[in-house]
């Protein structure tokens, strides 16, 4: 496999990347070990859970994966954008009043403040650019309280989340 020589980094080291399309050039991720909770009615940041990234070149892509350990106070929905610095990604247009990137439904479960869902983040975006790169979750609910890693009846239970992003040579 031959390397191409894609500049230098801030520290003097060289950015070396495979010469093939569809190689991994580089990959960052953080896990989100602590709780978080919001009553917010309006989209607000996941505290901790944003990673970044700068590409090195405008024709590579972002694949941006992970999941989201979550949870309701109530029977109430939940929901989540996944952002590109301050431009949300990868959101739907077929709802006829909430467009967002996923959403939890507790309403059909029995026991809904002990219920915990996964919701899986796996997205492939073309940002075109070579600047530094944030990739973010938010979250916000209508009603009630959303957590973040713990269950809505108490803190007893625990979880964790993750966001990744790994830049992807162009094709």
């Amino acid at each position: 496999m031959a390397l191409t020589l894609h500049g230098t980094r801030a520290d003097n080291t060289d950015i070396l990347t495979p010469d093939f399309d569809g190689a991994i050039i580089q990959c960052v991720s953080t896990t989100k070990t602590d709780a978080f909770s919001t009553t917010s009615t309006s989209m607000t940041d996941i505290t901790g859970l944003s990673v970044s990234i700068t590409p090195t070149s405008t024709s590579n892509k972002i694949l941006v994966t992970g999941n989201i350990v979550s949870s309701h106070s109530a029977d109430k929905l939940s929901y989540f954008n996944l952002v590109r610095n301050s431009t949300n990604i990868c959101t739907s247009t077929g709802a006829s009043s909430t467009n967002v990137t996923a959403f939890q439904d507790t309403e059909a479960f029995l026991d809904v403040d002990r219920a915990l869902l996964h919701i899986p983040i796996n997205f492939l975006d073309s940002p075109n650019t070579t600047s530094s790169t944030t990739y973010k979750m938010q979250i916000q609910t209508p009603e009630g309280t959303v957590f973040v890693n713990r269950r809505g009846l108490n803190s007893a239970v625990g979880a964790t989340s993750t966001i990744t992003v790994m830049e992807i040579a162009g094709w």
